[in-house]
């Protein structure tokens, strides 16, 4: 789900480059198609594979690309509250992408197709891309909250504020001014 993560917001940031998209638009797709797979049965070399594949692509686009909001609140979840960085990528992705969204539309249509996502027009596609992710951590049997990871809901605000100073806010496709921002896709991940 790191790898995946990587993937989809270096997609939609503002340093995004085509090789950066070919990179990542192909591991978000082996991410989707291989993954939960490969959860289900760690001897499936098949998926194990492709799931490899695709962390390794991730790696490739997301160094020219940088991230965005996702990545400044779980640097600032896991420095805070000791929460294990790969459930803290899995739980928040689905809720920085709706965030994100109005914003990201193109973007997530061009996830969809690569995913294989059918949608009655481009607004139903994109909208769709955050739910399929959000369904993969239910299949998965990942947290799907905040709280869940131990998070209390009176340290919302300071992470917040705490994101704000982190590198990846700064390549968000939707800028990210105040802390209120940021806040706004806590409260709903919480």
């Amino acid at each position: 789900m790191n790898a995946l993560a990587h993937c989809v917001e270096a997609v939609y940031s503002t340093e995004t480059q085509p090789l950066t998209e070919a990179y990542c638009l192909t591991g978000i797709g082996l991410i989707a198609r291989y993954l939960t797979r490969a959860v289900q049965d760690s001897r499936d070399l098949e998926a194990l594979g492709y799931v490899q594949v695709a962390a390794c692509l991730s790696g490739m686009g997301v160094y020219s690309a940088w991230t965005g909001i996702h990545h400044a609140i779980v640097h600032v979840v896991g420095g805070r509250y000791k929460a294990p960085h790969a459930e803290i990528h899995a739980l928040m992705l689905p809720y920085a992408m709706r965030w994100n969204l109005d914003a990201t539309m193109q973007a997530h249509g061009r996830m969809a197709r690569e995913i294989g996502i059918q949608g009655a027009d481009e607004k139903a596609l994109a909208a769709a891309v955050p739910e399929h992710v959000f369904a993969m951590n239910q299949r998965m049997g990942l947290p799907l909250k905040l709280r869940d990871l131990g998070v209390p809901r009176d340290g919302l605000k300071q992470l917040a504020v705490d994101a704000l100073d982190d590198y990846s806010i700064h390549t968000n496709p939707k800028s990210v001014t105040a802390a209120d921002q940021v806040l706004e896709v806590l409260e709903q991940a919480w």
